[in-house]
């Protein structure tokens, strides 16, 4: 309400990378060193260089989630005796939370209330079991069943749509018009 915020310490994250360190077996930094990362169970790869203090990166990684990386460097001088330290990941440091008010360490004793207030509403209530209704099609009359009657239409029903009757200022009128031989 004051208008004042927290700094802000950790930046969004614009794109995955991998940093680290390219070191000898005496410890010292590998310069130009080559590096090369694959993602075991797919095609993907990627290469980079050390700089001049042993320090490389690969920006810019799409590597899908819980993705098994391996990082080697067997292509470089002296390759099968180097170390390969990766930096951390950056994570923001935990703090107390501003906003107190909201957190809910238990959240079971939270929905107590509302879980009692839903029994006695609802407890009355009774769930009826599937009913399902099975039987035999009616079948219902045709001229064909009344072949006395052969000078009647086969049309057995008309259906006009609604549209057809706008701008009609009465129905009655409109449906002779629309129906002829209707009586009613």
């Amino acid at each position: 309400m004051t208008g004042q915020l927290p700094p802000v310490t950790l930046l969004p994250e614009q794109d995955m990378r991998i940093t680290g360190t390219l070191r000898d077996r005496t410890g010292m930094p590998v310069r130009k060193g080559a590096l090369r990362l694959t993602v075991t169970g797919s095609k993907y790869a990627a290469e980079t260089m050390t700089n001049n203090t042993g320090i490389f990166a690969f920006p810019n990684l799409n590597i899908p989630d819980s993705s098994e990386v391996v990082i080697n460097a067997k292509y470089s001088a002296n390759g099968s005796s180097l170390m390969i330290l990766l930096d951390g990941q950056m994570a923001p440091p935990l703090t107390k939370n501003p906003e107190h008010l909201d957190e809910v360490v238990n959240i079971d004793s939270a929905l107590a209330p509302y879980l009692n207030n839903s029994k006695k509403q609802y407890s009355y209530l009774r769930t009826l079991k599937e009913v399902k209704i099975e039987g035999a099609k009616v079948k219902r009359p045709s001229h064909a069943d009344y072949p006395s009657l052969a000078g009647l239409s086969n049309i057995t029903g008309t259906t006009i749509d609604g549209d057809r009757f706008q701008g009609c200022n009465m129905f009655a009128l409109c449906l002779q018009t629309q129906a002829m031989g209707l009586t009613f």
